[in-house]
């Protein structure tokens, strides 16, 4: 809105910080007055409640009728969603978020989990990593905040373990993982669609702030020797975005080409790649030129100040 109208922009911008001031002092209250969480590890952990005044769990404190773990699936994750009112890293998100993983993977569906393996002489210890956990994955904002922190390994465990539990025989996205339980469910959801292709989306092209992120969150399995990542055409907020990643680990580099949008420049443009064994980066070239501007830890490769193609070769 600033962009066309500058006044309106600020008027607005004003009243959202003002709102977010607001919200934030609520969540602080009842992060602190809401009762610690003992997690399977032994150690006490703080939750943010899913909505102000409760005190703690609106779920299995009060009794409720309809979702006894509602908490556990539809958090106050949304809290940390950009532009929103906590950072996906503070310390009370990454409580909460840790509560609802380990309260949320010991309800009755990961009990059924134990009860298969034990069954099938398997050990039950990790019984929790293998259940989706999530009965509305469309409800859930598990994995765009393990996104949000550039926690990729768990915002695939869990985009995945829940995407595969919804797939039905029609190759559709269903609306709950148990189907059998709920007989409204007999159609296509959209609403798990949606969730699908917005970590779909975010996996691949993603903004965060001035900042443009390539291939932020793909499995490693898809850079292993000959094999390429492709995406075309895809609208950002900074313009059309396009490039292709093509592995050649086998003899120590990942190439990629990356056409810039060219309809506002993004501070940066972060290109991720991820070594199918997490080999560090040695060096960069672009455009035939050696560059500086990568970080082997986080398997970075900044593009700054370009326009058109970038090509880039990462060795290892």
């Amino acid at each position: 809105m600033t962009d066309f109208d500058p006044e309106a922009g600020r008027k607005y911008r004003d009243q959202a910080d003002a709102f977010r001031k607001d919200i934030r002092r609520a969540v602080e209250r009842e992060a602190a007055l809401a009762p610690v969480r003992l997690g399977r590890d032994g150690a006490y952990r703080g939750y943010i409640p899913r909505m102000a005044y409760a005190r703690g769990l609106t779920g299995p404190e009060l009794g409720a009728p309809q979702f006894p773990e509602c908490d556990f699936f539809m958090g106050a994750l949304p809290l940390a969603e950009p532009f929103a009112v906590l950072d996906a890293g503070d310390v009370r998100m990454v409580d909460t978020l840790n509560v609802m993983e380990e309260l949320g993977t010991s309800a009755s569906a990961v009990r059924g989990k134990e009860d298969a393996r034990r069954q099938k002489g398997l050990s039950t210890d990790d019984a929790w990593f293998w259940n989706c956990y999530v009965i509305l994955p469309k409800a859930s904002h598990n994995a765009n905040v393990y996104l949000l922190q550039d926690d990729v390994p768990n915002f695939l465990r869990f985009w995945m373990n829940s995407y595969a539990s919804m797939v039905g025989a029609d190759g559709k996205l269903w609306e709950h993982w148990h189907l059998g339980n709920y007989a409204d469910c007999s159609a296509p959801d959209n609403g798990t669609a949606g969730w699908f292709m917005e970590n779909f989306r975010n996996m691949l092209v993603m903004e965060i702030g001035d900042s443009l992120w390539l291939a932020r969150a793909t499995p490693r399995a898809w850079l292993e020797q000959g094999k390429k990542i492709t995406v075309s055409n895809s609208p950002t907020h900074f313009g059309t975005v396009a490039y292709e990643i093509v592995s050649d680990v086998d003899n120590g580099k990942i190439n990629a080409t990356v056409e810039m949008p060219s309809r506002k420049a993004p501070k940066d443009v972060l290109l991720r790649l991820r070594h199918p064994k997490a080999a560090p980066i040695k060096n960069v070239t672009i455009n035939g030129k050696e560059s500086k501007e990568f970080d082997a830890a986080r398997e970075l490769v900044r593009l700054s100040n370009f326009t058109g193609k970038a090509a880039v070769t990462v060795s290892y």
